[in-house]
């Protein structure tokens, strides 16, 4: 197991890195393009897409303020949070509604966070259910005001081609991503693995059939070594006082090539200078 690990320990790498740069890349494109597109979207036509119907409510903040009884405030509460219930289960994508008076007092509220369930669905939302925005009616300095909190609103023909054309582009970065990771992987982390493989075993290694520039580069320095030790292992035999004759010189040889190469067969060719024929003497 280790030993797999140890040899697979690339692949691994480049492959979590596969996985974190398609999941940063899906995040980016929903929360910084998707999400603004669609609150831009939503911002410039609220009133027809979030379905804000006219109501009293804009006509009764302005009274509390100027309200001289505690009765009279209290009745103009009563009032607003009968408006905002009766309006709120005909506001889409609105989730919660709230109205503030002087000294940002807290005048009605209705609120439904199942609304981020139900709303946010395929059709309006690219990945994350989480959308959710303000938007304000008035300001602290009249000195009330109403904060409409929205989410992705249903059956709005525009925003649901927005999610579509994002949905397209997410696909075609998922799949640059994937063909770059792919092509990165089959031309310098697989033949990185084959050297790394070949270096931490013991002693050089030719790769077979080697495909990638890093891979030729790393056998041509491993011939030139390998070349080296059968010079040594050839100088050994020479020396040796028992070869006299040729005949007993090839086959060791031979072995001697066959074991520092790792090739399966090796023939030893002799070129006789009088001879047009080369002459095979030993395999």
């Amino acid at each position: 197991m280790l030993a797999w690990l140890r040899s697979n320990l690339v692949v691994l790498l480049v492959a979590v890195l596969y996985l974190v740069t398609v999941a940063l890349a899906m995040i980016i494109l929903d929360k910084a393009i998707y999400q603004p597109a669609k609150q831009s979207m939503i911002f410039e036509r609220a009133q027809e897409m979030l379905n804000l119907q006219r109501t009293a409510i804009g006509s009764l903040v302005p009274q509390y303020a100027v309200a001289t009884s505690d009765e009279q405030r209290r009745m103009i509460r009563q009032q607003l949070q009968r408006e905002i219930d009766a309006a709120f289960p005909n506001y889409n994508g609105v989730w919660r509604v709230t109205i503030y008076g002087p000294g940002e007092a807290t005048l009605a509220q209705r609120e439904d966070q199942s609304r981020f369930r139900t709303q946010n669905t395929w059709a309006n939302s690219l990945f994350f259910r989480d959308f959710s925005h303000t938007m304000r009616s008035g300001s602290r300095a009249e000195g009330s005001w109403v904060e409409w909190d929205y989410t992705s609103p249903l059956n709005v023909p525009d925003i649901e081609n927005l999610t579509h054309r994002h949905r397209m582009i997410a696909l075609f970065v998922w799949g640059a991503i994937t063909l770059a990771f792919v092509l990165a992987t089959k031309t310098v982390i697989l033949p990185i693995r084959r050297v790394m493989d070949q270096v931490s075993g013991l002693g050089a290694r030719l790769l077979r059939r080697p495909g990638s520039a890093l891979e030729r580069a790393y056998n041509a320095v491993a011939t030139q070594a390998l070349a080296a030790r059968l010079s040594e292992r050839v100088t050994e035999l020479v020396q040796t006082p028992s070869l006299w004759t040729q005949a007993e010189f090839d086959p060791p040889m031979v072995r001697a090539a066959r074991e520092v190469f790792g090739f399966e067969a090796v023939a030893l060719v002799a070129l006789e200078p009088t001879v047009a024929a080369v002459q095979v003497r030993a395999v």
